[in-house]
Parts: C-alpha cells; sequence; structure tokens
C-alpha cells in the first residue's frame, strides 16, 4: 500500500488519489477497487468550534480485492499515529450491538478452536477490553494491545491486561516472552 500525502481543504474535489499497490500477502498486482466511499475525515478527528470553518484534511476511503488471493483491504495507508491518535475516544462498551456480537463470537471461537482455561488469548487492537473480558470471564489468559491513551486505560481500569502500544515486531516478541504462546490471536 502506498502512504497517501493528505491535502488540506473543505472540498472534496481537491483530493489526490493515489494508486492501490501490490498485493501484501502473495505480491499481485491484480488490485480491483470493490468500494469507492469517496474521501473522508479520520473517524473520531472531531473539529473543535474554533476550527469547524478551518480546512480540514481527507483520506480517500476505497477497498480494493486481490483477484489472485482475495485480500481486502484499504487502497491507502494513513499513518498509524494519525489514526489513532492521544485523541482517539471510541470505546467498544459503548456499543450494544458490537457487545453482544463479541460475546456470540467468543463463544464459538471457545467452542470452535477448543480453548481451555488457562489458554492465552490475545487481541490486537483490543480497545477497551470488551472483546477479551468475554474470553476472561471463561477462565482464559488474555493480553490486549492497543495504541490509544483512553481505550488502554478503560481496559486496565476493568482488568484486561493491556499494553499501551503499536502491534510490531517487538511487542510480539515482548507477549510471547511475558505471557507464552497465545491460542488465538484477534486482531
Amino acid at each position: 500500500m502506498e502512504k497517501l500525502e493528505p491535502e488540506k481543504s473543505l472540498h472534496i474535489d481537491s483530493m489526490v488519489t493515489q494508486g492501490v499497490g501490490d498485493c501484501e500477502i502473495c505480491g499481485s498486482t491484480t488490485m480491483t477497487e470493490i468500494l469507492d466511499m469517496g474521501h473522508q475525515p479520520i473517524c473520531n478527528a472531531f473539529l473543535s468550534p474554533d476550527a469547524v470553518n478551518e480546512p480540514e484534511i481527507y483520506y480517500a476511503l476505497k477497498l480494493v480485492l486481490c483477484k489472485k488471493c482475495y485480500l481486502t483491504k484499504l487502497s491507502t495507508t494513513i499513518p498509524a499515529n494519525i489514526v489513532f491518535n492521544t485523541q482517539h475516544a471510541y470505546l467498544s462498551s459503548s456499543t450494544q450491538p458490537l457487545i453482544k456480537y463479541f460475546q456470540s463470537l467468543a463463544e464459538k471461537i471457545i467452542s470452535k478452536f477448543n480453548i481451555k482455561q488457562g489458554d492465552l488469548v490475545c487481541d490486537i487492537g483490543s480497545n477497551d477490553g470488551t472483546f477479551l473480558g468475554f474470553f476472561k470471564n471463561k477462565g482464559m489468559k488474555v493480553i490486549g494491545i492497543e495504541p490509544t491513551p483512553l481505550p488502554a486505560k478503560k481496559a486496565m481500569d476493568n482488568d484486561i491486561p493491556t499494553m499501551q502500544a503499536f502491534f510490531t515486531e517487538g511487542v510480539a516478541k515482548d507477549v510471547l516472552k511475558r505471557f507464552g504462546k497465545a491460542k488465538v490471536v484477534l486482531a
């Protein structure tokens, strides 16, 4: 994926669209656009009343599909520190349908993959730990990896062990060293 360099603008039609690049899984050049949602500001990047009439940064939001291995991804990469910044305030626990879905999905994962009490479940992008809570309540060990401060703190306040960090190879090695091998990795 290519990094999209944003322009400041109030007009969507002035945005620059970048190419989709090669498939990150199989290396194929057969990526094809399947959904174009235009240019969007960063989710939860709310403007203050003083900034509402100032230029806002928009990014292309296109979904592409690899015709060879069927990977589906966004066409552009926005730096993680822009998407998951200190202002990121969304909490999984604020969405009742998501909570119900996480509970149902946790039960299916536990059953299908024969997850036992004491097995480690790791969630990359764990937000406030809502999903992991369903595994913890069944006796599994859990570890969340969440880059944004507010959700990570909420998870830790709810006794969900959480590393506030972006997921990297170094974080993976640290999890392996401190917690052991995960039976399930969620992302």
